[in-house]
């Protein structure tokens, strides 16, 4: 079984205002003789029913042992034989990256390519455009929603709003599609509701840090704030990529995407 689950960075998924309810999967009907190839299955979104979905998935191939099946979630389903693949986030340039580079990174490309028409990177703007994607952690749907304002602000107006507060400025103004897809503050409302409160806690402890924290200091603040073990959770939101955690000669240290910072700091 194969099993796909979105990066950090990536948003959290919108939430409609009321919890996640237990949904019902669909009937399996096997493919018809003949067709070429194991038959593939693919579950989307899967994080706010992921218990539903894994026994049903496991009841599934015990049924089809040939089937497989692709499931894209915030976070590994738990059955056997699963194999999980982390999408990475859009690539996004340092600081001072030259402006022939910029159009390299996805995040650029993406941001340029969803800016009003006739908009050009160029060395008046390239500055404002890699700090916008910097500020976003290259998220596609916060990209989205800037390159949106860019008709109103234009690129450094844009930057300096930005750092100022990401969710005002962040929003649609349209009317179609879901609801956790106009405002990025309604996208990080959805992931916030499914975590856990020892989940929640450690997000808020790591949204004090600025530039991460060692494991053994992680242990510590989260031991005098009531979570402990802090391993479980912690491991969950690495599975989800909400933390991000870099290996290091002294050990891993693990910090939060700037989003998910922002998001967890006006919630401590």
């Amino acid at each position: 079984m194969a099993s796909a689950r979105t990066s950090g960075t990536s948003t959290w998924p919108g939430w409609n205002g009321r919890p996640p309810r237990r949904r019902r999967c669909p009937p399996w009907s096997p493919a018809p003789p003949g067709t070429p190839g194991p038959p593939l299955l693919l579950l989307d979104t899967c994080e706010h029913v992921v218990e539903a979905v894994a026994e049903a998935t496991e009841g599934l191939l015990r049924a089809e042992p040939g089937l497989r099946v692709l499931a894209t979630g915030r976070e590994p389903l738990g059955v056997p034989g699963e194999r999980v693949w982390t999408v990475p986030p859009l690539t996004t340039p340092p600081p001072r990256t030259p402006l022939d580079e910029l159009p390299s990174y996805d995040a650029v490309r993406l941001f340029t390519d969803l800016a009003p028409t006739g908009f050009r990177l160029d060395s008046g703007n390239a500055a404002a455009v890699a700090a916008i994607c910097r500020r976003l952690d290259g998220l596609p749907l916060a990209l989205e929603l800037a390159a949106a304002r860019m008709r109103a602000l234009g690129a450094a107006e844009l930057a300096a709003r930005l750092d100022a507060g990401l969710f005002a400025v962040l929003t649609a103004d349209r009317r179609g599609g879901p609801a956790r897809h106009r405002t990025l503050r309604a996208s990080m409302e959805w992931g916030w509701a499914l975590l856990s409160p020892p989940e929640r806690a450690v997000l808020r402890l790591l949204a004090g840090r600025d530039g991460g924290c060692p494991l053994t200091e992680v242990e510590k603040i989260a031991a005098e704030d009531g979570v402990d073990p802090v391993l479980p959770p912690l491991s969950r939101l690495v599975d989800r990529s909400l933390v991000v955690m870099a290996d290091g000669a002294d050990g891993p240290r693990y910090h939060l995407p700037e989003t998910v910072r922002a998001y967890a700091s006006a919630h401590g």
